[in-house]
Order: structure tokens, then C-alpha cells, then sequence
């Protein structure tokens, strides 16, 4: 019987950037080293949301991609831990590819949009973002625009008064609590609402982006 063990690579004893992407996936068994995820397999079944339904594909993605995809996908086998949504990655995977391309332009107002897509660029050119997150920024981004054009707020300082901040972030929080998905899950007539794990993670990009 294979053990699914991972013991996490020792990457600060590796000097150059390749041999570190080596390491990523070195001495993983074979099922996280390919290029299709299948959340039925009764291994990567342990890894994908309850909500995973299609095969995650990332054979158009670079070597380099693949290391992190695979021992992301192990570590978590490793850690217990389930959190793979097989459509929202096979998006990413798009993205990151270069076969499909991130929309700016339907985010509203002007200032957030133009802004977010500089905070974006800067974490690019830093290399912060990991190979999903420039689709997360456009995400919140969106929750953000519509609540700013809803509240009529006209510039990226939020508030004439800084201490209005917190009230702001508050009222932010129960309009992403009432906030439903455009697009329908599961057969639903619309889509859900968002779990308290994305208004979390919707909050902390609202922070860190403004700072």
C-alpha cells in the first residue's frame, strides 16, 4: 500500500528558482502529479469541495504551475483538508494560462476599478500573487462596486471622516450578507447567497486594498 503522506520539501536549502519548482512535487505519488484532478477518484475525493462536479484540467498550464498545483493539492491530502472547487480552478487555470482573460471593464465606478487594477499590477511586478489571485482581486472588486454605487460613495478615500471607516466597513458587511451570486448554483432559479468565509475574505481585500 502507497503511503499519502507528504513531508513538505525543504525549499530554503534549494538554491535556484527551477531547482525550487522541483522540489514542489518531488517524491509526490503519482495520482497529484498529473494533469487532470477527478474529484471522483477516491484519493483527490478527499481534497474537493462537495460542490466539485467536473475534472480539473491544468495540461495547458506552465511546469512551473503544475509543481505548485501539485503539492497544493497534497499538502491539503496531507492537512485533511477540503478545498478544492473543480469549475472555479479550472477558471483560474484559464486565466493563468493565458486562454482566457480577466474583465476590468464592467466594474463600477471609475476611480475603484482603475484603482484595483494598480493594486493588482503592483502585486504582479512584486510577485505576491499566487496563480489564482488576480481573479479573486476582480471578484471582491465586484462585490465592493456595487455596494459603492449603491451607497453613491465618489472616491477612494470611502469617507470624508476617517473615523467613519469602521461604520462603513460594518454596513459593507450586512450588504455582502444580503448579496446573491449572478450566476445560479446547482439548479437553483438564482444564485446563492455567500458563505461567511467569502464575506471574510471579501472584508480582508477591503482592508488590505485600502490599507
Amino acid at each position: 500500500m502507497i503511503s499519502l503522506a507528504v513531508d513538505p520539501p525543504r525549499l530554503h536549502a534549494v538554491a535556484s528558482a527551477a531547482d525550487r519548482s522541483a522540489a514542489l512535487s518531488a517524491g509526490l505519488p503519482a495520482v497529484f502529479a498529473g494533469t487532470t484532478f477527478d474529484p471522483a477518484d477516491p484519493v483527490l475525493a478527499d481534497v474537493c469541495g462537495s460542490s466539485s462536479r467536473v475534472v480539473l484540467r491544468t495540461g495547458m498550464l506552465p511546469l512551473a504551475m503544475h509543481r505548485e498545483i501539485f503539492w497544493w493539492v497534497a499538502t491539503c491530502h496531507a492537512n485533511g483538508e477540503r478545498v478544492i472547487n473543480t469549475s472555479e480552478w479550472n477558471q483560474w487555470a484559464a486565466v493563468a494560462a493565458g486562454d482566457a482573460s480577466v474583465r476590468w471593464d464592467n466594474i463600477a465606478p471609475a476611480w475603484l476599478r482603475e484603482g484595483v487594477k494598480f493594486y493588482a499590477c503592483l502585486q504582479m511586478k512584486a510577485g505576491q500573487p499566487t496563480w489564482s489571485t488576480v481573479l479573486q482581486v476582480r471578484v471582491f472588486a465586484a462585490r465592493f462596486g456595487e455596494f459603492a454605487v449603491a451607497r453613491g460613495i465618489g472616491h477612494p478615500a470611502l469617507v470624508d471622516d476617517p473615523s467613519q471607516l469602521r461604520a462603513l466597513a460594518l454596513e459593507f458587511r450586512a450588504f455582502l450578507a444580503q448579496w446573491r451570486r449572478e450566476r445560479p448554483t446547482h439548479g437553483r432559479a438564482r444564485g446563492g447567497p455567500l458563505n461567511a468565509r467569502s464575506v471574510a475574505r471579501t472584508l480582508r481585500f477591503l482592508v488590505t486594498s485600502t490599507g
